[in-house]
C-alpha cells in the first residue's frame, strides 16, 4: 500500500488553545500508520466571520498517511479519524465560523483532487449544513484564508495544490495584500525535541542604538572570523548577471556583520537580517549606516523586493523544511531581474574524511569534531578556538546533493543558474 502527503489544518478558540493544539499534533502523530512529517509555527488569529469570539490559535501538520487502495479511500479514513479526534476533544456542533474546542480540516492529500460523500462518521449531524456532506480536497476555501494559508507556507511554499493556478507562498502573499497582515501573528514554533510550543515574538525592527547583548551568542567567535573573501566573491557575481556595482542586497542571517561590513564597504546598502539581538548589536558597531531587522528569517515579509539576497552559513541545509522556508524568504523578496547568492555545503563533500580536521580562518581555528550521517540527514558539533576561549556548536543539517538542492530552488520558484564556488559551496540562483 502506498503513502501520501497530507496537509491538516488545525484550530481552536476555547480554553487554553495552545495546549489543546499540542496535544492534538501528538494524537495525530500516534494514529496508525501516520508519522508526522512536519509541524508549522503556531499563529494568534482573528477570527472570520463571526468576529464576536476570542481569537484563534491555528498550525498546519504535515501527516505521511497509508493512501489506500485509490486517493478517495485513503483520505476518507484519515477525514475520519480527524472528526473522531474533535469529538474526542470535546468538539460539539454548533454556529458556523463560532468558537471551536479544535478544528481539524483536510487541506491537501498529496496531488489529488477529490470530491467524495463523506462515510457517516465524518458527517455533520446538522441538516442544514448539506453541503458539509461532501468532502472537498483541496480544501474549498483554503486558498481564500490566511490563518491557513500562512502556517501551510510555513511547511510548503512551493506547493501548488490540485486546481490552484498558484503556489501556497504566492496565494499566502496575495491574501495579505488584501487581509490585515496583523490579523495572524506567529506566536511560537514547535519544539521538536520537547514536542511542545516554544515561545517566539514576531520580528521587529531595531531602532538606533540596538539591544543590549542578552541570549549568550558565541559573538565573540564571529566577530573574529573574516568575510572579506566571501563578500568579493558576492559582489563580482552580482556584477557577473548584470548587477549595479551598488545594488542593495538583503542579508539574511547576517551574524556579527563578517559579511555586512565588507559589502557596504563595496558600495551596497544592506539591510541586514538576524534572530540575535547581540550578534545584531555588533552590525550596529560595525555597520552604523546598515538597516537592521530583528527576527526570524523564514517569517521575514518586508514588503518589498531588493535587487540581491544573499542566503549564507549553509542555512539553505537547515532541517526539515526549514530550509525551504528560507530559500521562499529569499524568492518573496527577491525583484524580478534580480539574482540569490546562497551557502550550501558542498554535495561531494567527504563528511568522514572532514572529521578532526582543523583549519584557520583568520583569528579562528575551526575543527569538525563529529559528522554522524544517516541518509540525508547529519548530526555533528564542531569546535571553534579564538583568542577569547573555545567553543563548541553542535548542529543538524539537511545534506542536498545536486538534484535535491535544483528540486528545493523549483519549489520556491527559483532557478538554479550556477556554482561560483563549489568547494565552498556558493552558487547563483534567478527567478524561475
Amino acid at each position: 500500500m502506498g503513502r501520501a502527503r497530507a496537509y491538516v489544518g488545525l484550530g481552536a478558540n476555547i480554553g487554553d488553545a495552545t495546549n489543546t493544539l499540542a496535544a492534538a499534533i501528538h494524537t495525530l502523530a500516534a494514529l496508525p500508520g501516520v508519522r508526522l512529517a512536519g509541524v508549522s509555527r503556531l499563529y494568534a488569529t482573528a477570527p472570520v466571520g463571526v468576529t464576536d469570539q476570542p481569537e484563534f490559535r491555528n498550525a498546519v501538520v504535515a501527516l505521511d498517511v497509508p493512501s489506500g487502495p485509490d486517493p478517495v479511500t485513503g483520505a476518507l479514513a484519515l477525514l475520519v479519524a480527524l472528526k473522531g479526534l474533535e469529538r474526542a476533544f470535546g468538539r460539539r456542533e454548533g454556529q458556523r465560523w463560532g468558537p471551536r474546542a479544535l478544528d481539524l480540516d483536510l487541506l491537501v492529500f498529496g496531488r489529488h483532487a477529490i470530491r467524495a460523500e463523506r462515510p457517516r462518521a465524518a458527517r455533520s449531524d446538522d441538516p442544514a449544513r448539506a453541503a458539509a456532506q461532501w468532502l472537498t480536497v483541496p480544501h474549498t476555501s483554503a486558498h481564500e484564508r490566511l490563518f491557513v494559508l500562512a502556517p501551510l507556507a510555513d511547511l510548503a511554499p512551493g506547493l501548488r495544490p490540485p486546481g490552484w493556478g498558484e503556489t501556497v507562498a504566492a496565494a499566502r502573499d496575495r491574501r495579505m495584500s488584501i487581509e490585515d497582515p496583523a490579523a495572524v501573528r506567529p506566536v511560537a514554533r514547535w519544539d521538536r525535541v520537547a514536542g511542545a510550543w516554544e515561545p517566539q515574538d514576531p520580528a521587529v525592527l531595531v531602532g538606533d542604538g540596538g539591544p543590549v547583548a542578552r541570549d549568550g551568542s558565541p559573538v565573540a567567535v564571529y566577530l573574529e572570523l573574516p568575510g572579506d573573501e566571501e563578500a568579493a566573491l558576492i559582489h563580482g557575481a552580482l556584477l557577473d548577471v548584470g548587477l549595479p556595482p551598488d545594488c542593495e542586497i538583503l542579508e539574511l542571517g547576517c551574524g556579527a556583520g563578517r559579511v555586512t561590513a565588507p559589502l557596504s564597504a563595496l558600495g551596497h546598502r544592506v539591510v541586514a537580517v538576524d534572530q540575535s539581538e547581540a550578534m545584531l548589536a555588533e552590525v550596529r558597531r560595525r555597520v552604523p549606516h546598515a538597516a537592521l531587522v530583528l527576527g526570524d528569517v523564514e517569517s521575514l515579509n518586508l514588503g518589498r523586493r531588493v535587487a540581491a539576497v544573499v542566503l549564507g552559513s549553509h542555512l539553505v541545509n537547515a532541517e526539515a523544511s526549514l530550509g525551504t522556508a528560507f530559500l521562499a524568504t529569499c524568492r518573496r523578496h527577491l525583484a524580478p531581474d534580480g539574482a540569490v547568492l546562497i551557502q550550501a555545503y558542498d554535495p561531494d563533500m567527504d563528511w568522514a574524511a572532514a572529521t578532526r580536521r582543523r583549519t584557520v580562518n583568520g583569528a579562528v581555528a575551526v575543527t569538525l569534531l563529529r559528522a554522524d550521517r544517516t541518509g540525508d540527514r547529519l548530526v555533528g558539533s564542531v569546535l571553534y578556538e579564538t583568542r577569547g576561549g573555545r567553543w563548541v556548536q553542535e548542529f543538524v543539517a539537511t545534506l542536498l546533493d545536486e538534484n535535491s538542492l535544483r528540486a528545493a530552488l523549483d519549489l520556491t520558484a527559483l532557478r538554479f543558474e550556477r556554482w561560483i564556488d563549489r568547494p565552498a559551496g556558493w552558487l547563483v540562483a534567478r527567478p524561475a
